[in-house]
């Protein structure tokens, strides 16, 4: 069994990563309402008629809708336990001096919540929502598009597509165009860049009191020998 600090606290920008995954994980549990819109879109989209092959499309992309949400549902709360536990994790493994001592740190937003408790396995869990996630949007609004271009008139189709490609185009750039871009523009750093960062590290770290650092002070004691009185006699 591990020894834990009860008193030990995050450090505010630890904090301040946790709980933006947390409301964005808390938000993401409306996959739940949407799996139940796909549901109640199933029961609709069997009556339609029309050619075999488009309606077998169509209760395909609503049944993926239906399990990608569920799953992204789960998923959602399954990253909510492992960042709550961040903080009980961080209390065993982590000294708050050194916390204190850390200075300039280069890392990620993942490394960084790894560093301190996050379990090596909730990264994964993360791409895992994001997709499932996105997905489950992205096929709900595909069926839902397959049954208007089965049913609608031809402006209608146009129209609802622009709508659908303006709808997912700001989810798409956020969830992944912008980190490829994000990550193409960082460049590995190099052995003087990180002497730099070291350097600048021990500079920023808060200073040890001199009472811990100074060398120990030395004491001379003054002691006055009496003569001895009296002859010597040879041996």
């Amino acid at each position: 069994m591990k020894l834990y600090r009860p008193n030990y606290e995050l450090p505010k920008t630890v904090i301040s990563v946790r709980d933006g995954w947390q409301w964005t994980c808390q938000s993401g549990a409306v996959s739940g309402l949407l799996a139940g819109v796909g549901a109640q879109l199933l029961s609709t989209f069997q009556d339609v008629t029309g050619h075999a092959g488009a309606k077998e499309f169509l209760l395909a992309t609503c049944y993926a809708s239906i399990f990608l949400n569920i799953a992204a549902t789960i998923c959602s709360f399954v990253l909510i336990d492992h960042l709550g536990e961040i903080g009980f994790e961080a209390a065993s493994i982590r000294d708050p001096e050194a916390d204190r001592k850390m200075g300039k740190l280069r890392t990620s937003q993942e490394r960084l919540l790894m560093k301190f408790g996050a379990s090596n396995q909730w990264k994964a869990i993360l791409y895992h929502w994001l997709i499932t996630f996105y997905l489950g949007i992205l096929t709900l609004i595909i069926a839902v598009l397959t049954y208007v271009a089965m049913t609608a008139s031809k402006p209608t189709k146009i129209v609802m597509s622009l709508i659908v490609g303006f709808t997912l185009s700001p989810t798409t750039y956020f969830i992944f165009v912008r980190p490829l871009f994000e990550q193409s523009e960082r460049t590995p750093p190099s052995s003087a860049e990180d002497e730099k960062d070291e350097r600048d590290s021990l500079a920023t770290a808060p200073r040890v009191p001199d009472q811990y650092t100074s060398t120990p002070s030395v004491r001379y004691i003054s002691v006055t020998m009496q003569p001895v009185v009296g002859p010597i006699t040879p041996s």
